[in-house]
């Protein structure tokens, strides 16, 4: 009977310290499940905050837009009030020194624009000589070594 007692008591023992086991694991699931529920939450905290500053570009872009039409719209009105203005007294000499300055001015742009069109295709020949002879000094250099 004794012997009996003693089993029971130790299956019992056995029983409980597996009860202990499998409660910490269930310890630690729910600590890990409270560890990425609290991650995921900033993840999407994260997300929302982005998607708001994405919605405030965007509304500011359109304002920042609506501003620019307004302001293009004002230039153009004043640009018509100017003509209309210059229009009543202009005398033909005036007009013509205008023009002939216009003129000058463009054919100075484009003697600039020639220029520096010029001096590009002198920097990259200038390049393309220096490679040119770098290749032939390591021809050179590999002719030597062998």
């Amino acid at each position: 009977y004794q012997r009996r007692v003693h089993g029971l008591q130790e299956m019992a023992r056995k029983e409980e310290e597996r009860i202990k086991k499998e409660q910490k694991k269930l310890k630690k699931a729910e600590m890990k499940a409270e560890k990425l529920a609290a991650k995921l939450a900033k993840k999407e905290a994260k997300k929302k905050e982005k998607e708001e500053k994405k919605k405030e570009k965007k509304s500011s872009k359109k304002k920042d837009k609506v501003k620019d039409e307004l302001q293009i719209k004002l230039e153009q009105e004043e640009k018509v009030n100017k003509k209309d203005v210059k229009e009543e007294p202009v005398d033909k000499k005036s007009k013509k020194k205008d023009d002939e300055r216009v003129k000058e001015k463009e054919k100075v742009k484009e003697k600039e624009e020639k220029e520096k069109e010029k001096k590009k295709k002198k920097k990259k020949k200038r390049k393309e000589k220096e490679k040119k002879k770098k290749k032939k000094k390591k021809k050179k250099k590999k002719r030597k070594s062998t």
